[in-house]
């Protein structure tokens, strides 16, 4: 399992961003190696760096699922703060799934793809989908589909 990597700056917290970088192959160590968190850490913010467990043939799935266990037991342990997700990339597309869940007071998404169908027809990145995410991979433009 992928290392949870927290900076927490005060024991009271009121407010905490977790944030989901993109690329689901490699794990972020500390919050030099990313600009977004470097923005966080830099502007004093409490947050929490997420890795993903990277399975392959399962990606996208476990990837939301793991998340979705970790942020439900964060707001059960911690009822009173605001958590805030900020995703990037392939984190912003995890993000965006949260939107149904209502665990999080804000949803920020950067430069995230809404559609694996598209990506698989027209992104330089559909090696990777096919080989990561699995053929039940949820896809939010299908959600919100669906749920019309």
């Amino acid at each position: 399992m992928r290392k949870i990597v927290e900076y927490i700056f005060c024991h009271d917290c009121k407010k905490v961003y977790f944030y989901l970088h993109g690329d689901p192959f490699f794990t972020l160590r500390n919050w030099q190696e990313d600009p977004f968190a470097t923005m966080l850490y830099n502007e004093q913010r409490n947050f929490i760096l997420v890795n993903y467990p990277i399975v392959y043939d399962d990606g996208g799935i476990s990837d939301y699922q793991f998340l979705k266990e970790y942020f439900w037991e964060y707001k059960r342990q911690n009822p009173n703060t605001e958590m805030v997700l900020l995703g990037e990339s392939y984190g912003g597309c995890l993000a965006s799934l949260f939107a149904a869940e209502y665990i999080f007071r804000k949803i920020i998404a950067i430069s995230a793809f809404t559609s694996i169908a598209y990506q698989e027809l027209f992104s330089s990145e559909r090696s990777w989908l096919k080989d990561y995410l699995s053929e039940n991979a949820l896809d939010f433009y299908t959600l919100c589909r669906d749920n019309q």
